[in-house]
């Protein structure tokens, strides 16, 4: 009886031992796919990407992912998830690991029409961006409305190929015919294994739902701007200097613990902008030149197209200024031979107090400051293995 009692208790023992067992892989929990919902063109091609989460909340490794097409006549999808337009419809695209799956709703659209066809115009308002690709780029039509508009067109030849052309040509009617453009190749970096980088709309998608988990430090959010005795909207008052040394929390994974603090020098102040650079960055990065033109094209280009659009933003650290976070932590983002990339972004976080106050719950992690988080060069790719040029941050930081 002795004997069988210590069996069945090292029989136990072993089975916990196994089923804690860390380098044992974990289940497949969830797949999102990402972009969302989307239309593109017939002949139009469209990446998608699956993102995996396991039972413990981490990415998986190694798991096959497998695409589908509800509808192929309408859509197909490769095994790599490269959608392509085949006819006008609607397709159900699902991205399965293990036993689960997730999808996303794709529609295909007919070719453009020609200028010429009632509702083909476009008309777009001050600041307001649109991007195209594939046959729905072919034919753009734009209106000049009474006194003439502005427009900016950046044809982008994104095949890898340095020998490939685009034919582009611009016409326009009551106003002084536009030169034709030539597009340029695409510079290193924005080209991953010959294909365009895509921008990771994933992470964004999972930074605004870490953002709901903020809820509860609303109240103190709250209690605190009902006693700002200034008005609301920017103050230009003090900043930090050029060469300051401040110190930022950019942790990702969680809101208001388990900070990540990276040390930063202030490298340039304009009237809306501080802009900061982490110390840590890799070597061959932006000069002071570059950096101060940044936040010059902040001053006259983005905070006032922000301002038309959304308001006057809130000044919660009084300074008067954005501050702009030039960091390494936001290429750790990106894992090795990822085929996107994230050019920046803002965290709700920030705009939350840091210290408890009237028995409310405040954020520690916060910085406590409307701020952006952006992209460096890594021409030697020392961050992941993934060479980000200065081109490609020159190209992508003001948008």
């Amino acid at each position: 009886m002795i004997r069988l009692l210590i069996a069945l208790a090292a029989l136990v023992l072993l089975l916990a031992a196994c089923d804690g067992d860390p380098t044992r892989p974990a289940p497949v929990a969830s797949v999102q796919v990402a972009p969302d919902e989307r239309t593109i063109a017939v002949g139009e091609v469209l990446p998608l990407q699956a993102v995996l989460r396991d039972t413990k909340n981490r990415v998986p490794q190694s798991v096959t992912v497998t695409w589908s097409t509800d509808n192929p006549a309408v859509a197909t999808v490769s095994e790599g998830g490269l959608v392509v337009g085949v006819a006008p419809g609607t397709a159900t695209i699902t991205a399965t690991a293990e036993e689960k799956s997730g999808s996303v709703q794709v529609r295909v659209a007919a070719a453009p029409p020609e200028c010429t066809t009632p509702g083909a115009v476009r008309s777009l308002a001050v600041g307001e961006a649109v991007t195209l690709g594939g046959v729905l780029a072919s034919v753009v039509c734009l209106d000049g409305g009474v006194a003439g508009k502005d427009y900016l067109a950046v044809p982008w030849n994104g095949s890898g190929t340095a020998a490939a052309t685009v034919q582009v040509s611009a016409g326009a009617t009551g106003v002084v015919p536009v030169a034709p453009g030539s597009p340029s190749l695409a510079p290193d970096g924005l080209l991953r294994g010959g294909r365009p980088l895509r921008r990771d709309e994933a992470f964004e998608l999972g930074l605004r739902r870490k953002a709901r988990e903020l809820t509860p430090y609303l109240r103190a959010a709250r209690a605190l701007h009902a006693t700002r005795v200034a008005p609301a909207g920017m103050r230009a008052q003090s900043a930090p200097s050029v060469g300051t040394r401040v110190r930022l929390n950019v942790q990702t994974n969680s809101n208001c613990d388990n900070a990540d603090v990276r040390t930063g020098r202030v490298v340039a102040v304009s009237q809306r902008a501080v802009i900061v650079a982490d110390s840590a960055n890799p070597a061959g990065g932006l000069t002071p030149a570059e950096y101060g033109s940044i936040a010059a094209s902040f001053d006259t280009l983005v905070y006032p197209v922000d301002v038309e659009n959304f308001g006057e933003p809130e000044d919660v650290d009084d300074n008067g200024r954005v501050l702009i976070f030039y960091t390494r932590a936001v290429n750790e983002l990106t894992p090795p031979g990822s085929g996107s990339f994230i050019a920046g972004y803002f965290f709700s976080r920030d705009l939350f107090p840091k210290r408890d106050r009237d028995n409310l719950q405040a954020c520690e992690g916060s910085n406590y400051a409307e701020m952006f988080y952006m992209l460096v060069p890594d021409p030697a790719g020392t961050v992941n293995n993934n060479p980000r040029p200065r081109a490609l941050i020159l190209q992508t930081t003001v948008g």
